[in-house]
């Protein structure tokens, strides 16, 4: 199961869903993508990702369920959470959370969002937490989907534990308030 976290971006959800159709042409046909979120009174854009999704053939291959109560446990039963953003983001709490869920992770390499998940070439593979793709681009992520949906059972875990290791490492509630002290503290003493 694929899991997009969030119902926001159309040219997000169209990239994902365009990836679903490359990889099902691909003869990979065993993986359900779930987007989850709510539409907030947006019904255009919800029918236009349900047209984009019909007119890809991908009726029961991806699955629009609106809002999620209970994303943690979303989270723990996907195999992979997509988050093809276009624009940048301010920070990328889905990541952070997914990472700290044991979710294997894909962004798009762009604002915030990519300094939330170590992926080569900045990062070395075994320090990998996740995979980092252009924004906007259907095959970058058709490509990242199948390498993460490939890995073994070890391979995953070992990724899940840096990803959990990471997120208490650098986004905890601790880590960033005793940062942002820092940071004003490093100002008063100038």
């Amino acid at each position: 199961m694929l899991l997009a976290a969030r119902l926001t971006s159309w040219k997000g959800h169209r990239v994902l869903i365009e990836s679903a159709g490359r990889l099902k042409a691909e003869g990979i046909v065993d993986v359900r993508y779930v987007l989850a979120g709510d539409a907030q009174t947006r019904d255009a854009y919800a029918k236009e990702i349900d047209a984009l999704i019909e007119k890809g053939g991908l009726a029961g291959t991806v699955s629009r369920v609106g809002h999620c109560r209970d994303m943690p446990a979303a989270m723990l039963a996907a195999s992979v959470v997509a988050l093809p953003s276009t624009k940048p983001e301010a920070f990328g709490r889905s990541a952070v959370e997914a990472q700290a869920m044991g979710a294997l992770v894909i962004v798009s390499d762009l604002g915030a969002v990519s300094e939330t998940v170590l992926a080569p070439p900045q990062a070395s593979p075994e320090r990998r937490t996740g995979w980092r793709i252009p924004p906007d681009d259907p095959a970058a992520l058709a490509d990242a989907l199948k390498s993460a949906l490939s890995l073994g059972a070890t391979a995953r875990e070992a990724i899940a534990r840096r990803g959990r290791a990471h997120v208490e490492a650098n986004f905890s509630l601790q880590q960033m308030t005793q940062q942002t002290l820092a940071a004003y503290l490093s100002l008063l003493t100038r």
